[in-house]
């Protein structure tokens, strides 16, 4: 197995993000697994207040990725689905991405419990994320450490709904 290192990812490495992203979309069983990035996404890439991503790397090279996404005007959607106040502090954990020759290695599982460790850090309450009902892989990993708790049409795509209470 190789080695990888973990760790936020620099704005000099914008094109890797780039590369990963292509790479992982143009390989995708069903395009609708994947939610594309918004422009605001794009634009907020690197705004922490926006969201933070964390990077797997494997000889300088950036092979896998995740977002905590903490931009609380960001997260109505599901504070008004989950009937969740406005007290209630609610970041969303996407962006699952890794290249192909690096799958089955265990990246976005050590990827996902470092954002559920970084969001209880940041005193979230809760972690969301989504899925696509029929990406089998992502549904998985997401049920090691969340419930899902509906499905739903989130920005014109089926979706279920995972949550943690932190």
């Amino acid at each position: 197995m190789a080695k990888y290192n973990f760790k936020e990812i620099p704005s000099s490495d914008k094109n890797q993000i780039q590369t990963l992203s292509d790479e992982c979309m143009s390989c995708l069983e069903r395009k609708e697994f994947f939610i594309p990035l918004s422009q605001m996404d794009v634009d907020n890439l690197f705004n922490k207040d926006y969201g933070i991503n964390i990077g797997a790397y494997h000889d300088n090279t950036l092979v896998g990725m995740a977002t905590l996404y903490v931009d609380q005007n960001e997260r109505s959607f599901t504070r008004n689905h989950l009937s969740l106040s406005n007290k209630e502090k609610i970041c969303q954990l996407g962006n699952y991405l890794v290249s192909k020759d690096h799958r089955g290695q265990g990246i976005i599982r050590t990827l996902q419990t470092k954002l559920i460790d970084l969001a209880k850090g940041m005193k979230f309450d809760y972690a969301v994320a989504t899925a696509h009902p029929q990406n089998l892989a992502s549904v998985n990993t997401l049920l090691k450490e969340l419930d899902i708790v509906d499905t739903i049409d989130y920005k014109g795509y089926s979706r279920h709904l995972f949550v943690k209470k932190l």
